[in-house]
């Protein structure tokens, strides 16, 4: 009895390996696809636009919810480099990066040829406002006054927050 079990000595282990590391490798997967799921339900938004466009795993869902990547970007950075939202007001979401989330705002109110990108932190919180003329003919200087800063950059935050809203729904449609 005891030659035969050391004869399929070998091919016990390599079985029970293989049992054991497949449904673990399938487990993971899925633990990994479900990071989103988690960030949405527990984190920041900061955190929620770091693992969804930090790396390709979301590209997919990102799509599925009507959202347009561009496919050279995935290609060569390996990650959503930005996403552009469907609001009334087209604001683009740069890929968070070293704690700071870059989102541009292309038309400021009534002035269409002005161009806005805001810089916040990971809390959400604005550091950094630039304005910035389309047409670079004039010498004009962009002046924002504090209240249509800080009205834009809450339009910049829910249309952020939609966002991811919009993706989370389309990624769980039975979920809350």
């Amino acid at each position: 009895m005891f030659v035969k079990f050391k004869r399929y000595k070998y091919l016990t282990i390599v079985l029970s390996l293989l049992l054991i590391l497949i449904p673990s490798y399938f487990a993971y997967e899925r633990y990994q696809y479900d990071a989103f799921k988690r960030a949405y339900e527990q984190k920041t938004i900061y955190e929620q636009l770091d693992i969804l466009m930090n790396s390709t795993r979301y590209v997919n869902a990102v799509r599925k919810a009507g959202y347009s990547i561009d496919d050279y970007n995935v290609k060569m950075m390996e990650r959503i480099s930005s996403i552009e939202t469907k609001g009334g007001q087209p604001v683009t979401i740069i890929s968070p990066d070293d704690g700071v989330t870059m989102i541009t705002v292309k038309k400021i109110g009534t002035t269409p040829n002005v161009t806005s990108t805001f810089q916040f932190n990971n809390e959400l919180e604005l550091e950094y406002v630039g304005y910035m003329k389309i047409d670079s003919t004039s010498q004009e200087r962009i002046e924002v006054d504090d209240e249509t800063t800080n009205k834009i950059a809450d339009e910049v935050r829910a249309e952020a927050k939609a966002m991811l809203k919009d993706i989370y729904q389309s990624m769980y449609p039975n979920e809350k």
